[in-house]
């Protein structure tokens, strides 16, 4: 399931551009969604197109009791590999797998964006608690060193002097130093995007350090950093009108899934997934690949006004791979409705409720 990682979000990012600190910005970091969520690595993605539609009334109430409840946990996520201190290497050669176990059969081809981030008085076991429950926030990260791959196509290694600042050139010798690597933590990651947190596939603590001999660092396959658990509301699914109209409403939610507060800013889309031989309790089994165990998927990114108004027709959904209309709520089997954040570390829906088609 593409939950992760990095996608528009909350501003949780101070950015320093060459010595100067920037002001704050919406972002999602890895998720994701690290998880997604959100590694939330997070804003909202609306566009503010031309097909609002929040005068309609609401049909199918989200409320805090139908919401799923998880556990994400990034504790497996190895200790920093100590460095030498400046203009290592950074290769992706080795990344053949991702959070989500899914296979990365070409990484130079996949791979479009290689990350250094810089996080201030934050301890490695603070970074994963806060990626995983996604409540980084814009003090903690203190410089974003990146790098687009389109700038040397095929390959999976790049010199880390050849990172930037939002295109302004860094000293990696200083902004990667020994002298100072006790004031701060590293995290190295790579992305299937260009869009600033989106797309995590992979990523790794790294630290400068005085007498080491290693000079080329392997980002390596995700597979078994993250440990992520769900429990679907099954007694609480919220009534949707079979015939439609089938406009959501989560107004009245006050958590996420995760058990933080909501943050409605940080919901980007919508998803509709319909399961047609499978049971409740098979597809909670198997959460992670949620996206990849159901029949039909049906989404949308919601525009500004969905955001700030808290609503969506899902008659706007078409369905991934075909571009086909959501149809409404024939056939037989399970559905679920997602709120998703396209920027957050963690891959993990913000919101995942069953739907209970009413005649």
């Amino acid at each position: 399931m593409s939950l992760l990682e990095d996608r528009g979000r909350r501003s949780w990012l101070r950015m320093r551009v060459a010595s100067t600190h920037a002001s704050s910005m919406g972002l999602d970091l890895l998720t994701t969604g690290l998880l997604a969520g959100g590694i939330c690595l997070l804003p909202a993605c609306g566009d503010g197109g031309d097909n609002d539609d929040t005068t309609t009334a609401v049909t199918a109430v989200l409320l805090d009791a139908n919401n799923y409840s998880s556990t994400t946990s990034l504790a497996q996520m190895a200790a920093a590999t100590e460095t030498a201190p400046g203009d290592i290497q950074i290769c992706w050669t080795d990344v053949a797998q991702d959070m989500l176990c899914h296979d990365i059969a070409d990484p130079a081809a996949v791979i479009k964006t290689v990350s250094l981030l810089r996080f201030e008085n934050q301890s490695e076991a603070d970074l994963k608690l806060a990626l995983a429950e996604g409540t980084i926030e814009g003090s903690d990260v203190n410089l974003i060193m990146q790098y687009f791959t389109s700038g040397s196509p095929g390959a999976t290694c790049i010199q880390a002097s050849q990172l930037d600042v939002f295109g302004n050139p860094i000293d990696i010798a200083q902004e990667y130093a020994a002298t100072t690597a006790a004031n701060y933590t590293y995290l190295l990651r790579v992305a299937d995007s260009e869009s600033l947190g989106v797309g995590t596939r992979s990523m790794m603590f790294v630290k400068p350090t005085t007498g080491s001999a290693v000079t080329t660092v392997n980002i390596g396959s995700a597979c078994g950093i993250l440990d992520f658990g769900a429990t679907l509301a099954a007694d609480a699914p919220v009534s949707v009108p079979a015939a439609g109209p089938w406009v959501l409403g989560w107004g009245d939610l006050t958590k996420n899934g995760q058990g933080g507060d909501l943050k409605p800013s940080a919901i980007s889309s919508v998803l509709v997934g319909q399961f047609e031989t499978m049971s409740l309790q098979e597809i909670q089994d198997d959460i992670m690949d949620l996206e990849l165990n159901a029949t039909h998927l049906w989404e949308f990114d919601l525009t500004q006004d969905m955001i700030r108004g808290r609503t969506a027709d899902l008659a706007l959904a078409t369905e991934r791979g075909t571009g086909t209309a959501f149809p409404g709520f024939g056939g037989a089997g399970v559905w679920l409705v997602a709120l998703m954040c396209a920027s957050c570390t963690s891959p993990a829906p913000v919101v995942l409720a069953v739907l209970q088609p009413t005649p």
